[in-house]
């Protein structure tokens, strides 16, 4: 999914391995900031790949650091 995200949006994302709390199943957490514009794309794209996937969506006030920058898809 990380690699379609960069893909199709520009946009790199991190991803951590969890453990579910109440299954203790092991899980990638993928973490991506992106635009409002993007949400929907983002969205379409993680039901393609995993229609039954967690998601949550936080509002951000501010990115600072790191390497955050729209990659150019074109």
């Amino acid at each position: 999914m990380v690699e379609t995200i960069r893909d199709r949006l520009g946009r790199s994302a991190t991803y951590n391995i969890v453990k579910g709390g109440y299954s203790n199943e092991q899980y990638r957490e993928i973490t991506c900031v992106i635009n409002r514009l993007e949400d929907s794309k983002m969205k379409e794209i993680i039901h393609e790949i995993d229609k039954f996937a967690f998601v949550a969506v936080y509002d951000v006030a501010e990115v600072k650091g790191g390497n955050f920058k729209k990659h150019d898809i074109h």
